[in-house]
């Protein structure tokens, strides 16, 4: 295994570690990792709901908040309409119980047995009949096209919150509102949510129409003198962020109009109102224009103590946001976000529902691959806390079955213990009863539904291992057949709910994309994953013409045509693997984060994985090196006697270690009280209700 640790710039790692106030071995990790655009740092380093982006930045969330709170005034019946996989029946969970809360009338479905992907002509029809007239789609609907178009024809309005790549940017279905960052007209600053986090992004908006804040605007103003002349900047604030600026030095009357225009008829906020009415009168309209200003500095000093005793400029050499944004932002952009921030800690009991569903919504996004990056990390950060105390009996009840009560729940658990038993569900065609078992409050339906889950993950797993041994025997020669670039294999006795997890696999254990088929009667469902660098999207696109439906994201993607299509399908796609770019078969490597003498070797390297946390997809587990350390114990563990168990010996500490797979290498590279180089990973053991620090090995040399 070759040892990967890239050379950096010792000045950028002292210069991140004042701004940020961290410690010089915490900002080589983030430089090391190109993590070095202040605003990077900010999704690392706060948990606090003010650093999320403002959902009122996604196109069409107005359109989309404005009709909801129609349908509660109309009392219309609305229908939440879910994918079966983690992300959806999250997504529709949350959508519900929040819409609920605000007393609308929903009921909600998700694809059970073998319906197809996504919203069906059919279930729009069956609502109609029961007076229906709003349809959401949740973590689906960007690709439904027909559907929208006969759901207008019926009074039906669609309402699409998804987060999968559109099809063709210039044509997107005709919904009343469609809200999705991967939309070519929008310009949310993260493309990277789930399904779920759309859903909890509305309900963020929701719960902000829910005030006297909504579509509120205020104007916020300050002047600064200094030598070098008189600057005028201000900013208008509606539904918590900023939405226009100006910034202007006064010299010359074309100024003073755009200043006129920029304030007229707005009721005016400013911070030390005593000094900025002075400047306003004596620099800008004189005495006989009647000015009135509301001052905010009270009401921050009293919600913010801290305060007391700055002035505005002082507060803008402090701003944790404006380091954020690298140090760019006035004064006046500095106020404003202390008046959001304001604004939010009164209404914080308004936002309950949003923060209430971040549970769910980690679960979804991890469960779907998301980026752990960005505004995902608060998310998932501030998801898996409430995860570890969450209220919802269902969820209470799932995690204790599953033996994740009582212990810390992380991220790696979510990915391996928890997710699969909901993801089963949907792969079993009753995605149903994951959506049940999270909304039911009756504790003996709900322990029925906990169970039947557990079980559906055992009849999964059962399917998968014989599934696996017939696409895996057949894959050598298929991979030939496609020249090394593509696997694509039809398994009619495959369920097609697992076809994802075995192209997933596939995928894995042979460095290429992979495609998996079914078949029910006339129609052949496929699921096709890949491996980073290599987009499903073009390929896709490529045979778009032979399909009924396609859809996904850049790695993981789903498609339905016809039987008399297939080798059609079969011979296409060995024309267009120039679309699949393919994937770098270099030596195993590992990069390394940051090399660790002995000394550092301490507990206290807990604080640093701490930040980093949680890990995931784009963000892995810190790995770290050090050299010369002696191992002073070694044990043979495992049922079949691959692992071992070492106790490594830094000096001051002795650590215990694992490593996975590592009996083959003990008497032939190292024995007992040998000295060493290792490369590892810093983790948590958990072992009969107590937790401890070790060691996972991922490589050593002597």
């Amino acid at each position: 295994m070759i040892w990967n640790k890239q050379d950096i710039d010792p000045d950028n790692v002292r210069e991140f570690a004042s701004l940020f106030n961290i410690d010089l071995l915490t900002s080589s990790i983030f430089v090391r990792r190109g993590i070095t655009e202040p605003e990077q740092f900010r999704f690392f380093l706060e948990d606090d709901f003010r650093f999320l982006h403002n959902p009122f930045k996604l196109s069409e969330m107005e359109e989309v908040v404005d009709r909801i709170f129609m349908a509660r005034s109309e009392g219309e019946k609305v229908l939440i309409f879910g994918d079966r996989d983690v992300d959806g029946i999250t997504s529709t969970v949350v959508m519900v119980q929040t819409l609920r809360e605000l007393g609308i009338d929903v009921q909600w479905s998700v694809p059970v047995g073998e319906d197809d992907y996504g919203l069906s002509c059919e279930a729009i029809d069956k609502f109609c009949e029961e007076n229906g007239s709003l349809v959401i789609t949740v973590d689906c609907g960007i690709s439904a096209f027909e559907e929208a178009r006969h759901a207008s024809a019926l009074g039906v309005d669609v309402i699409v919150l998804d987060h999968h790549n559109p099809r063709d940017q210039k044509k997107l279905p005709e919904a009343y509102a469609i809200v999705n960052p991967k939309k070519e007209d929008d310009s949310y600053p993260f493309k990277g949510l789930a399904g779920c986090g759309i859903s909890s992004k509305v309900i963020w908006a929701l719960c902000l129409a829910n005030t006297d804040i909504y579509n509120q605007r205020y104007t916020m103003l300050n002047l600064n003198k200094t030598g070098e002349g008189l600057f005028f900047e201000a900013v208008k604030v509606e539904n918590l962020m900023i939405t226009r600026t100006l910034n202007l030095k006064l010299d010359d009357s074309t100024s003073r109009e755009k200043i006129a225009d920029f304030l007229m008829g707005e009721a005016l906020f400013v911070f030390d109102q005593k000094e900025q009415l002075k400047l306003l009168r004596d620099e800008l309209f004189g005495n006989s224009v009647d000015i009135s200003l509301y001052d905010l500095q009270p009401e921050l000093i009293e919600n913010f103590p801290g305060l007391s005793g700055e002035t505005l400029q002082s507060l803008t050499a402090k701003s944790r946001i404006s380091r954020y944004n690298g140090g760019e932002d006035s004064s006046v952009e500095v106020l404003a976000n202390l008046f959001i921030s304001y604004l939010l800690k009164k209404n914080e009991s308004t936002f309950q529902p949003f923060m209430k569903s971040l549970d769910l919504v980690s679960l979804g996004t991890i469960a779907d691959l998301m980026p752990l990056l960005n505004e995902n990390r608060i998310i998932v950060k501030k998801g898996v806390e409430l995860l570890n105390r969450t209220a919802r009996p269902g969820l209470q009840q799932l995690l204790l079955k599953l033996d994740q009560r009582g212990k810390k729940i992380r991220t790696n658990d979510i990915s391996w213990q928890i997710t699969p038993v909901i993801n089963s569900a949907g792969r079993m065609g009753q995605a149903d009863l994951a959506v049940k078992l999270f909304l039911s409050e009756d504790h003996e339906e709900i322990d029925q539904l906990s169970d039947k889950l557990i079980g559906l993950n055992k009849q999964r797993r059962a399917l998968g291992d014989t599934a696996w041994n017939k696409v895996f025997a057949k894959s050598p020669s298929v991979l030939e057949e496609y020249s090394g670039r593509l696997i694509i294999i039809l398994e009619e006795s495959v369920p097609r709910g697992i076809t994802g997890i075995l192209a997933s696999r596939l995928s894995q254990a042979f460095h290429v994309p992979a495609i998996v088929l079914t078949k029910q009667g006339d129609i052949i469902t496929g699921s096709m994953r890949s491996l980073p660098g290599i987009s499903v999207n073009n390929f896709l696109k490529s045979l778009s013409g032979l399909f009924i439906d396609y859809g996904g994201h850049d790695l993981a993607a789903g498609f339905s045509l016809t039987a008399d299509k297939l080798n059609r399908l079969l011979i296409d796609a060995k024309k267009n693997l120039i679309q699949l770019e393919k994937a770098s078969q270099e030596e195993n490597s590992v990069n390394i984060d940051a090399e660790l003498p002995a000394k550092f070797m301490n507990p206290d390297l807990e604080k640093i994985i701490d930040i980093f946390e949680p890990y995931g997809e784009k963000n892995r587990p810190l790995v770290f090196m050090s050299k010369n350390v002696k191992i002073a114990d070694v044990s043979i563990i495992g049922k079949t006697g691959d692992h071992l168990r070492l106790l490594i010996d830094s000096g001051d500490f002795k650590w215990p270690a694992v490593y996975w797979n590592g009996s083959g290498f003990y008497k032939s590279v190292f024995e007992k009280n040998d000295t060493v180089d290792i490369v590892y990973n810093l983790n948590r053991n958990y072992f009969q209700g107590r937790e401890t620090l070790q060691l996972s090995i991922v490589d050593l040399k002597k």
